[in-house]
């Protein structure tokens, strides 16, 4: 694959001043153009002329914002003592002579700096600039799923709360600026709104697996007006309103989409399956009527969005555009699959799509091909860009992949109106940064927004930008036309803090890659590769680190250290054992002072806790994670199907021997014995690249949960079983090393695979 270009936006302390620089540079090149910079001899009969003359002074006055192939009228006639004028419209046409105001066209996009020279009797001269906006005419109105959405008037804003389990309402005030409304209670886990109407929000609810339909408007007590109850383990985590009225839902752990037609009565809404994506999560509208998915964690050769028609629930597989990876060697501005994509932003000329996310570079390491992996190397920010044609179908635009400096996460973008801004969330480094899709450049960043901001609306007139700065329990209101000192308001999401202080805390740090304790130059955080605390279902080579090649773990239900020692091959026995992976791999300078790090350096020695408050935040966080996620795998009652059941007899059998090891309620018997030594087995899976432990041998593996394996493939310490199907069936060969497996029959086998698959 060649070497591709990319656009390479502006370091964080540069980006304030990038418009207004840009700006001033291409005013001085106008100036060097219209010869004003020369240095022409003056008569001195001409000289006592301009002394008692004014020189001219150049006016020039011009919309902002201008359509492809429009006349646009600029207008010089305020400049004073002009006689001639000379106009430079930026695209290489340059008309010069009386007439002070003339029309242009322009016949591509473009942001022009336009000037014209105003010339006096005497040939003295003054030069005046103006900067045009010139986008394709708009096709279609877009929209993408969020967490927090602008009413269809703007005067409403809505905020998914999910620690809080509400929505949290905000209203113009006569004044003209933002306030509070109310809090509307929901159900559990809501992570994404969208406004059908001034009197009906929509909520999804993960944790609920449940979508509801509420009254925004109302005053009433109650504002619910409709619950759409889904299946056991559907996770549905957004939701989009398509452009004909119909309600569209992401339903992330049952790999589905669901559409509800609009109808007159909510009571009478209900939901249909339309198409099935695997881990779908951020939904958009695309130009032609249809829906864009994209697939949250990426395979490892590429990421993908899908395009579905929900009026079509029927309709034969749909086209997929792929992200491919990118397979240059890996250095500053390149490497890696885009992983964690967020929703497309489809432009309103209908040509193009931005996708944010991540380059995950995990085909890297010392065992795989000798390279190591470096804090800015393993995980970079990306906006990557499809192109649409004519017919609709989109195409990945590698060599304008938007590549990002000290950034590690593009967790959501959204367009200004017209297309020419994009502003990007940038999830660990608490900013906003702004791209100029015209310049094809970096302009501003709006910083220190607040912790893990993660959802973007612009209001219908595109001047106000709101950030759901979720861990800071902050909706941020930007001005979009004073960027990007541009904040307006901060407004309290949450009047009580749902979370105990310590747990919040240890969020707010599990997300964050801002502070310099905890990575250098921004680019990762803990939750880059455990978003959610969910698995980013990749396997690393940590053999830099004494280990080898690592499936990402699942962090949900295993409460911190409630499981036993942490990792594969157990080599740390608290969660502040962390601080090595925050100093190390991270870059980070570390929550502990250098003396305590020294003193307990030792991941099996001398205790960290109790030594940094921070530290032990981080911990607190992990072990309120006790919950499983649901699977989906179960029927929609949630309770284990006739076949789990025989299943989980088979897999207590004695014969068997699953529950040998993974024993008890945690379905593991992961401990740390007499001096440190954990209880490791060899069940056949070792190999090559297992590497190491701690940089010494690796006699066994640590005996991880059998509960909430649904939905986090692939398996086995090295990722090497993409099912769990394909880990039974590598028992077989494993001279009996991982249970009894070979003595069962097809249907036996089959029932534990469906125990597996249902276990929570």
């Amino acid at each position: 694959m060649h070497q591709p270009h990319r656009t390479r936006c502006f370091q964080p302390d540069q980006r304030a001043g990038a418009l207004r620089a840009a700006v001033l540079l291409a005013a001085v090149l106008l100036v060097v153009g219209l010869g004003l910079l020369g240095c022409g001899a003056t008569t001195p009969a001409a000289a006592d002329a301009q002394a008692t003359t004014a020189a001219p002074v150049a006016a020039l006055h011009a919309p902002d914002e201008a359509l492809v192939g429009a006349d646009v009228t600029f207008d010089a006639s305020a400049s004073t003592d002009a006689v001639r004028f000379r106009f430079v419209f930026g695209d290489g046409a340059t008309v010069e002579g009386e007439e002070a105001v003339l029309q242009h066209r322009f016949d591509a996009a473009g942001r022009y700096s336009v000037g014209v020279e105003a010339i006096d009797a005497l040939g003295r001269k003054d030069t005046a600039v103006h900067v045009v906006a010139v986008t394709r005419p708009a096709v279609f109105a877009p929209a993408q799923s969020s967490s927090v959405a602008f009413a269809p008037a703007g005067d409403q804003l809505a905020v998914a709360v999910a620690d809080a389990d509400h929505v949290a309402l905000f209203a113009r005030d006569a004044s003209g600026g933002w306030a509070p409304q109310r809090r509307l209670a929901v159900c559990a886990g809501p992570r994404s709104v969208a406004y059908l109407s001034a009197q009906r929000l929509a909520v999804a609810c993960e944790a609920a697996d449940r979508v509801e339909l509420h009254d925004p408007s109302t005053t009433a007590a109650t504002t619910l007006l409709h619950a759409l109850p889904m299946r056991w383990g559907a996770q549905p985590t957004a939701l989009l309103v398509a452009g004909d009225g119909r309600l569209l839902v992401s339903a992330q752990g049952e790999g589905r989409i669901y559409t509800a037609a609009p109808v007159e009565q909510p009571s009478a809404m209900t939901l249909t399956v339309v198409a099935s994506v695997q881990d779908p999560r951020g939904l958009a509208r695309w130009p032609d009527g249809r829906v864009v998915v994209s697939r949250w964690r990426s395979a490892a050769d590429a990421g993908t969005v899908t395009v579905i028609d929900p009026a079509q629930p029927a309709a034969p597989p749909q086209p997929v555009a792929v992200l491919w990876a990118d397979l240059e060697p890996a250095d500053s501005v390149s490497g890696g699959v885009p992983s964690y994509l967020g929703a497309a932003v489809v432009l309103p000329d209908g040509r193009s799509a931005l996708v944010p996310g991540t380059h995950a570079n995990n085909r890297d390491g010392v065992f795989r091909n000798g390279l190591t992996l470096e804090h800015d190397t393993a995980i970079r920010a990306i906006v990557a860009q499809l192109g649409i044609d004519a017919a609709g179908k989109a195409k990945d635009v590698l060599d304008d992949r938007w590549i990002f400096e000290n950034r590690g996460l593009a967790a959501a973008a959204v367009a200004s109106p017209r297309g020419d801004w994009l502003y990007v969330a940038m999830r660990g480094s608490r900013s906003v940064d702004r791209l100029d899709l015209l310049r094809r450049t970096g302009a501003g960043a709006a910083l220190d927004l607040g912790y893990a901001p993660e959802g973007l609306a612009v209001s219908p007139d595109g001047t106000i930008l709101a950030v759901d700065a979720s861990l800071s329990r902050e909706v941020v209101l930007l001005d979009t036309t004073q960027w990007p000192d541009a904040v307006l308001a901060r407004l309290p999401t949450v009047a009580t803090e749902p979370l105990p202080a310590e747990v919040l805390r240890g969020k707010q740090l599990f997300n964050d890659s801002f502070d310099q304790r905890l990575a250098l130059d921004g680019y990762i955080a803990c939750a880059h590769c455990h978003l959610d605390a969910a698995p980013d279902l990749r396997t690393w080579d940590f053999t830099q680190r004494g280990e080898g090649m690592r499936n990402t773990p699942d962090l949900r239900g295993r409460g911190g250290t409630a499981h036993g020692p942490v990792h594969w091959s157990a080599n740390f026995d608290e969660i502040q054992d962390f601080e090595h992976d925050i100093r190390n791999a991270q870059g980070g300078t570390g929550l502990l002072s250098d003396a305590d790090f020294a003193l307990c350096s030792d991941t099996l020695g001398t205790a960290k806790a109790g030594r940094s408050a921070d530290l032990d935040a981080l911990a607190a966080y992990l072990a309120s994670l006790t919950t499983f996620p649901r699977s989906a795998a179960r029927p929609a009652s949630g309770a284990l199907s006739p076949q789990a059941q025989a299943g989980a007899a088979i897999f207590a059998r004695a014969d068997v021997g699953c529950a040998a090891c993974h024993s008890g309620a945690a379905q593991t018997d992961s401990s740390l014995g007499p001096g440190g030594v954990p209880l490791l087995h060899d069940v056949g899976t070792l190999g090559p690249g297992s590497g190491k432990r701690l940089g010494g041998p690796l006699p066994g593996l640590d005996t991880p949960t059998t509960r909430g394996l649904f939905g986090t493939a692939p398996y086995l310490h090295d990722g090497s079983a993409p099912t769990l199907a394909a880990v039974l069936a590598r028992a077989d060969v494993a001279d009996g090393k991982h249970g009894a497996l070979a003595k069962l029959t097809a249907v036996e086998r089959a029932a534990l695979l469906a125990y597996l698959q249902e276990a929570e």
